[in-house]
């Protein structure tokens, strides 16, 4: 009984593995096959419709070949109607060689303000009008400009955070020297080339001649002390490096931090108390601040050198990216 089964099963698994030999051969080619006649259906589908299409596509092709041009036609159009059109508004002003907003320090007792003003010049007649700008309201304060004759211009060499600065001095009041503030480096180059401005005297003189631009051993130790004593006692003073001290305390502590004729104990020695010697009105942050930064500002090359310019530049865009 067992023998017949054994043999019952094992017959049927013989014949399960050669139906499913035999199923392989023809069903994979079926398969083949199909795909073959699917796929010659189609393409010759597509060949009927492409022929179809033949005209449809060309009347197509033509007609936004044709599309293009006008569009290329009527740019080029639009492009000469812009520039007339510029060229017709821009025709007035083109009388001046330099226009523009600049502002205007006025000193009124001890206080300075500073008054926005439109002006023009013509550089063949040297005339230098002005009209004044009200910022509350948007509008000229003026209905008629007022102009002058130029008779000189120079760039103005100051000791405050004003930047862009250049003096005008007219024929009608050479009495009198305007301090007027351009809105940028380029601005005023423009401005001081309108009106063939030059640099101030002073400028090259305390840019070049002086001991104080080159940063040694002793302008090294002055910077060192003056971010220590900022570090220890105005990280929490408010406008640290933004207000300005006052100009004489600010030239008095830089003389006595910079006389290369003592020692550097001897130079520095004022730092460590403030009441020795009388010289705690010089050593306010914010006076010791502005001395920092007028030294630096007046280096002969900046800390950031010209030679490591690029390489500087390169090192902080490949830490932000």
């Amino acid at each position: 009984m067992l023998e017949r089964e054994y043999l019952r099963e094992s017959l049927s698994y013989v014949l399960s593995i050669q139906e499913v030999q035999e199923r392989i051969k023809f069903e994979f080619v079926e398969i083949i096959l199909r795909f073959i006649s699917d796929w010659l259906v189609f393409y010759h589908l597509g060949h009927e419709v492409a022929e179809d299409a033949k005209e449809y596509l060309s009347d197509l092709q033509l007609k936004v070949q044709k599309t293009r041009e006008n569009f290329d036609e009527t740019r080029q159009k639009a492009q000469e109607l812009k520039n007339k059109y510029m060229d017709s508004k821009l025709k007035p002003d083109s009388e001046y060689t330099k226009q523009g907003y600049l502002y205007l320090m006025e000193k009124k007792f001890t206080v300075v303000t500073w008054s926005k003003f439109y002006c023009t010049y013509k550089k063949q007649t040297k005339e230098f009008s002005m009209l004044q700008y009200n910022q509350m309201s948007g509008r000229a304060q003026q209905t008629i400009p007022e102009t002058l004759t130029l008779a000189s211009c120079t760039k103005k060499l100051t000791e405050f955070e004003k930047r862009y600065c250049f003096d005008v001095i007219f024929n009608e009041r050479n009495t009198i020297t305007y301090t007027f503030q351009a809105l940028s480096e380029d601005d005023i180059k423009a401005w001081i080339d309108a009106m063939d401005g030059k640099e101030s005297a002073n400028l090259t003189l305390s840019t070049k001649c002086s001991e104080d631009s080159k940063m040694d051993e002793a302008g090294f130790a002055f910077v060192k002390k003056c971010i220590e004593v900022l570090e220890q006692r105005g990280l929490e003073e408010e406008g640290l490096y933004r207000i300005g001290g006052v100009s004489t305390k600010i030239n008095k502590l830089l003389q006595m931090g910079l006389d290369r004729k003592k020692t550097e104990k001897e130079r520095l020695s004022f730092f460590e108390d403030e009441q020795v010697g009388g010289h705690g009105d010089i050593l306010e942050s914010k006076t010791i601040a502005s001395a920092l930064k007028q030294y630096l500002r007046n280096l002969n090359e900046p800390l950031m050198t010209y030679r490591l310019h690029h390489a500087f530049i390169s090192a902080a865009s490949e830490y932000h990216t």
